[in-house]
């Protein structure tokens, strides 16, 4: 499904997790960054390898992992992140788990 009518569908939220082949991706904007126990960790393979996705990897700020599905549960925080977004002005995601 082209990426523009997955964004369609968001319905009210304000953007979408991108998922493919049960491995988390990017957002619709932006990559992801996910926080466990101190430690943020992105898609080893995201949609899009963004510019400042590499800086931060080279700068180990954050660590490439294969990330499922099955994997949201252990996070604390998403970071939602590009090129026009730096790291400290990124946008943190709370996880709440019910």
């Amino acid at each position: 499904m082209p990426l523009f009518l997955l964004y369609d569908k968001r319905a009210h939220a304000d953007d979408v997790l991108i998922v493919k082949n049960n491995r988390l991706t990017d957002t619709y904007y932006c990559n992801t960054a996910f926080l466990e126990k101190g430690i943020w960790y992105t898609p080893e393979q995201p949609l899009l390898r963004g510019t400042r996705r590499d800086f931060l990897i080279s700068k180990k700020i954050i660590k490439p992992t294969d990330l499922t599905m099955n994997d949201l549960g252990r996070f604390e925080k998403i970071r939602l992140f590009n090129s026009m977004i730096t790291w400290e002005d990124a946008m943190d995601v709370e996880m709440i788990y019910t």
